[in-house]
């Protein structure tokens, strides 16, 4: 179904044993996407166009203002609020958050904090951004945040295993669900929750009532990123144990919640720390693993009748 693209290469550094150290953001009318991820005090980023004919590697230092010292980057994430023409480099560090313009790489934001509450920023113009009321109701440390933009859904879960989905613009909570589970990943597609664990399960819950839909014993390790192809329904979790696997979701009313496999392959020797698709569609894939200063790349393969 997949085969390897040519891989992009890192100008400089590698790729830090963080989960959900890769984020990809695909602009499709201007033809490029971008992705990031963190190595120690910097975030490397990289964009190219459909055809791959221009592939262009950036680095940001990350530093405490204060002091003009580095701080490490724990996880940078690339967003699209509504009234922007191009994202926002969202960086979490080890004191607080920074946000920063993709293109002129200028610091636009930046937010200390010093406890597990969820940071809200409001994005009112290319460079105007503020701090909104922050969120405290997970007791445990935060692993994941996810949400639908089609559904206007939320969810955030945290290492003790409780997803939290949130009513439409952070106004309360909706549901709590108890997964028994160590969290490390999330991601919402169609109505469902779609958590990654420590013990390598992928669990499936429905928002509306938190029932659990499906559980599948994805990975032999900790599952570090989940992401969604909304177009095509499709799920994709990655894993320490350096496989990446495809699922497609049934949902439809005519028939029982499905859960079907659709590809796996395995990097051998990595442990893959960000799997990403790149578009909706789920046509293009891209994979980060620790150590490693390459970015692996996938396309999908149209059946052929012979």
């Amino acid at each position: 179904m997949y085969e390897r693209s040519e891989d992009m290469k890192l100008a400089v550094g590698s790729v830090s044993a963080y989960p959900n150290n890769l984020s990809v953001c695909c602009l499709e009318s201007k033809n490029i996407t971008y992705a990031c991820v963190v190595h120690k005090t910097q975030v490397h980023i990289v964009n190219w166009d459909n055809k791959n004919e221009s592939v262009i590697w950036d680095s940001i230092s990350i530093l405490d203002t204060t002091t003009d010292k580095p701080v490490d980057a724990l996880q940078a994430a690339l967003v699209l609020p509504n009234i922007r023409t191009y994202p926002l480099l969202v960086v979490g560090t080890t004191s607080g958050a920074q946000i920063f313009d993709i293109r002129t790489l200028k610091l636009l934001h930046q937010e200390s904090v010093s406890s597990g509450r969820i940071i809200q920023f409001l994005c009112s113009g290319e460079t105007s951004i503020s701090t909104k009321k922050c969120l405290k109701e997970h007791a445990a440390s935060i692993a994941d945040i996810a949400t639908c933009r089609h559904e206007e859904i939320t969810c955030s879960g945290d290492c003790s295993g409780i997803i939290i989905v949130w009513n439409k613009s952070f106004k309360g909570v909706q549901l709590k669900i108890a997964t028994q589970h160590p969290i490390t990943a999330v991601n919402v597609l169609h109505k469902h929750v779609i958590v990654g664990t420590l013990r390598g399960r992928v669990l499936f819950f429905s928002i509306s009532g938190g029932e659990l839909m499906a559980e599948v014993f994805a990975h032999a390790r900790s599952v570090t990123c989940i992401s969604v192809a909304s177009e095509n329904a499709c799920v994709l979790t990655g894993s320490e144990d350096g496989r990446f696997t495809v699922f497609k979701l049934q949902t439809t009313n005519a028939q029982a919640f499905q859960v079907e496999y659709q590809y796996c392959d395995e990097l051998s020797n990595c442990a893959i720390m960000g799997g990403q698709f790149t578009n909706s569609h789920g046509s293009n894939i891209v994979v980060a693993c620790f150590d490693r200063n390459i970015l692996y790349r996938y396309h999908i393969v149209e059946k052929t009748n012979t």
